[in-house]
């Protein structure tokens, strides 16, 4: 399956991908957290922070944090190697979780205003028209 060809393109060269993983999320958590203070200290409103956060590099934090969380899932040695490389990085899985945990919010988030716009369709659909 593609998840399993994935997962073993991470066990690789002596786990190599994994190391640039780690490197991609630390670059890119320390810009995104960089622009959150900024935004912050600006006292930007709470849709510009996150908009800066989104220039900062927001989604490909989020991006490579499933791919994270998908190695750290499958376990094995991998796993281990990974999170001794986040550890080493001074991050932690912990990291991993409130990237996806704010991910999977924004997503809800998102879902709910769809639902709420088609169930405001399906009514002007069966309203009759004047």
């Amino acid at each position: 399956t593609p998840y399993r060809r994935l997962l073993r393109k991470f066990r690789e060269l002596d786990r190599e991908k994994c190391d640039r993983l780690v490197e991609l999320r630390v670059n890119l958590a320390t810009q995104v957290s960089a622009a959150t203070e900024e935004a912050e200290e600006d006292g930007l409103s709470e849709d510009m922070t996150y908009l800066a956060r989104v220039d900062a590099g927001l989604e490909q934090l989020q991006a490579c944090d499933v791919a994270v969380a998908a190695v750290l899932e499958h376990g094995g040695g991998t796993a281990a190697h990974l999170r001794n490389r986040l550890r080493q990085n001074r991050t932690n899985v912990d990291a991993v979780a409130e990237t996806l945990r704010e991910l999977a919010a924004d997503m809800s988030e998102k879902a709910a205003n769809v639902a709420a716009r088609l169930e405001t369709l399906a009514k002007m659909c069966t309203t009759p028209a004047k």
